[in-house]
């Protein structure tokens, strides 16, 4: 298969294979740190199996800006994500850039890494 070739179902069973535990409904718009809850090393190592899976340059990628480093959850932030979790609030508030499994896509078309913001549809 041709990485220009590549589709959202390609993406989507890619990230069912490494995220096993993935529940719930799966789309393009779909996040990988805000909605599949990927956070820290855990956001590296699976851009790093994008890029070798769909062959993607990931030059310049800084997972800590997606991801947040891997010690950053404080007991603060922690309680306070899981009191709106309870309260039903389905969109807590995150300070990480979204990555959606659209952008994965986009990613795979072109071969390499750039800013979400710059996304097209390709």
């Amino acid at each position: 298969m041709q990485m220009k070739d590549v589709t959202f179902e390609h993406v989507k069973d890619f990230a069912i294979r490494e995220l096993w535990q993935i529940k719930g409904e799966i789309s393009p718009n779909t996040r990988l740190a805000h909605d599949f809850g990927i956070a820290g090393l855990d956001g590296l190592e699976f851009i790093e199996a994008f890029s070798k899976e769909f062959n993607v340059k990931i030059d310049g990628f800084d997972w800590v800006y997606y991801f947040g480093p891997e010690e950053s959850v404080s007991l603060i932030s922690l309680a306070n994500y899981l009191y709106e979790k309870v309260q039903g609030n389905e969109e807590v508030s995150c300070d990480l850039s979204p990555i959606t499994l659209g952008h994965l896509v986009n990613y795979a078309k072109k071969g390499e890494w750039f800013e979400p913001s710059t996304v097209q549809n390709a």
